[in-house]
């Protein structure tokens, strides 16, 4: 049987499992390969779920991840999402016994596995020991060449992380106002970056997709809104001040994240 790969991402109270962090969410992207060896994305996974009472929360993790406490143990129970997460993944093909799963992503195997270890213990027991850890595959990379010039793994890395996010803006609509540090959306760039990086060791780096800006599909979109509201009702669909619409449709500039978060979920609706 193929080795079955799963991009995993986690979102923790706290970093240190040691100290009392827990994953309270996690994101998955089943892998698959076509004839030529290339990674594909079969299907996605998300969970969101209450750990329990062992647990610290840090306000430094809040700041990354942005769900509050309170967000958190409204929840469903681990024990249900552990339970639906397992039979996902089996319907994957993974099998503890005979097909674990291989995880990738950034620092897969110190980070993100041990926490789902404490409080998904059976979705962890669909997982091998190894793990495809990116930052190694970058690490490999460093000094070689693109487009003719030398590359740090910095370097390769910017590329690979800067390819992921604009794959997801042109290929996934209903991830395109997801944080940068939603789980499904990580999971999926932890794919995308993998797809990027084996190119790159294959000798054939794949070009980074040209996307719009927020600024331009702001734009866009409020010209495409205005054939159906005025000012006033954007204002109301979208919580954004009448007066910034009007700037931003007079040829202002868009720099509110929220607010261009609104504008562009209104016309994706």
């Amino acid at each position: 049987m193929s080795v079955q790969f799963i991009a995993l991402d986690g979102e923790m109270t706290a970093a240190s499992v040691a100290m009392g962090g827990r994953i309270f969410q996690i994101g998955l992207v089943s892998i698959t390969k076509d004839g030529n060896n290339n990674l594909l994305i079969k299907e996605s996974f998300t969970a969101t779920f209450n750990p329990g009472e062992d647990y610290i929360w840090e306000d430094e993790a809040e700041a990354v991840h942005g769900y509050t406490e309170e967000e958190v143990l409204e929840a469903q129970p681990a024990e249900e999402a552990d339970e639906a997460i397992y039979n996902w993944l089996i319907s994957q093909g993974l099998d503890p016994k005979t097909n674990p799963g291989v995880a990738v992503g950034f620092n897969v195997g110190s980070f993100d596995l041990p926490h789902v270890e404490v409080v998904l213990p059976k979705t962890f027991s669909l997982f091998s020991r190894r793990s495809v850890d990116l930052n190694a595959l970058l690490f490999t990379l460093d000094g070689v060449d693109y487009n003719g010039q030398p590359s740090t793994w910095n370097s390769w890395k910017r590329m690979a992380k800067k390819y992921a996010e604009r794959s997801i803006s042109l290929g996934h609509n209903d991830m395109y106002t997801s944080s940068a540090h939603n789980a499904l959306y990580d999971a999926y760039i932890h794919f995308y970056a993998w797809q990027f990086i084996q190119s790159a060791i294959k000798g054939t780096p794949l070009t980074v997709p040209g996307i719009p800006t927020k600024e331009s599909d702001v734009k866009r979109a409020l010209k495409e809104l205005a054939n159906r509201y005025n000012h006033e009702e954007i204002s109301n669909l979208t919580g954004v001040p009448q007066f910034v619409i009007k700037a931003w449709s007079d040829g202002g500039r868009a720099v509110r994240k929220e607010y261009i978060d609104s504008i562009i979920k209104l016309v994706r609706s």
